[in-house]
């Protein structure tokens, strides 16, 4: 099982549905920059000095677009009212 598949199936959910729900007035592009770099700059070096990963030609620069449209696309997915029409 590859290291990050805890953070990424449970942590990094958890964390942004607690962003949408703190603040809920708060530009969502804000909290989607908080997150981005909190998880890019401090999470991702954060388990790699533990050893959980290893990077091999990557850089938490990468990351940080990645983790802001992950918010994003969170957060455009809180909005939805109903979800039927994705479903037929």
């Amino acid at each position: 099982m590859p290291a990050f598949v805890p953070w990424d199936w449970t942590l990094i959910p958890v964390v942004i549905i607690s962003l949408i729900e703190y603040k809920p007035k708060l530009s969502p592009h804000l909290k989607g920059t908080l997150f981005a770099i909190l998880a890019a700059f401090v999470g991702g070096p954060l388990f790699k000095h533990f050893d959980f990963y290893k990077e091999i030609n990557w850089s938490s620069f990468y990351s940080f677009p990645i983790y802001y449209l992950i918010f994003l696309i969170g957060y455009w997915a809180s909005l939805r009212n109903n979800y039927q029409v994705y479903w037929k």
